[in-house]
């Protein structure tokens, strides 16, 4: 499938610009220290009352997860280890606390995982975590008809919830007769409601379709009878749904 899409939460750009740490820190400091302080007001009210204004800096999100993004590329100050895979990912625990609920649980927890600084992580492929931990840092992932159900399987044991979201979209939007039924399969051994039921919604439209296919007689027999009763279900006549009861 060469369909893809790139998934970014709304009100995030892509283009944030990253602000460099400065060389000279030190000299900042000291002509700080050295300004002597004032507290006279800088605006004279008078009599008449001054309204307040707050400040917000719309990129200044994009700009600390932009920041962020470059320390780890440059592993400056990471302070935990993730091996996936025998592959070892460099990332910082509290960004993995913030955008990822797994770790979360794992660091806020008494685990003993809480306390190292190096974790194994089993049953999650190096390749869909490599995508995952980007996203947790650019707030981007690419998904593809070759990635997704990797993707879907890896952000679903994160509890990753938006990412899972976009993955159930994305085939939602590849549904044909030829793979809605295996999808339906993915779908439920995972738990993804949301895409069990756009695959059944799909599977009543294409009814007289997918009855003739072979993969139609593994429909587990609880799920076909639910589809059979719909009154939402596509047929031809009330005489096939008949042959099937």
């Amino acid at each position: 499938m060469e369909d893809s899409m790139d998934f970014i939460p709304s009100g995030i750009s892509g283009d944030s610009p990253v602000v460099s740490c400065p060389s000279n820190y030190l000299l900042a400091q000291r002509l700080v220290s050295s300004q002597s302080v004032t507290t006279s007001p800088l605006v004279n009210s008078g009599s008449s009352i001054l309204e307040s204004t707050e400040f917000h800096d719309g990129l200044h999100a994009n700009v600390v997860l932009a920041n962020m993004s470059h320390f780890r590329d440059e592993k400056f100050m990471c302070d935990i280890e993730i091996e996936v895979e025998g592959i070892t990912f460099t990332a910082h625990r509290y960004v993995l606390a913030a955008a990822i609920p797994y770790f979360h649980s794992m660091f806020a927890s008494e685990m003993i995982e809480s306390r190292q600084s190096r974790i194994a992580i089993q049953d999650i492929p190096a390749v869909a975590f490599q995508q995952l931990l980007d996203f947790a840092y650019t707030s981007r992932v690419h998904i593809n008809g070759d990635n997704v159900q990797q993707l879907l399987y890896a952000a679903s044991i994160l509890q990753m919830d938006t990412v899972c979201g976009a993955c159930q979209r994305f085939l939602t939007q590849y549904l044909t007769t030829a793979n809605c039924l295996s999808i339906r399969q993915f779908a439920e051994q995972h738990n993804c409601v949301s895409l069990m039921s756009s695959v059944d919604d799909f599977a009543m439209e294409h009814f007289p379709e997918l009855r003739v296919l072979p993969d139609f007689m593994r429909i587990p027999l609880g799920h076909l009878i639910d589809l059979l009763r719909s009154s939402d279900l596509k047929v031809n006549n009330e005489q096939e749904v008949i042959c099937f009861l």
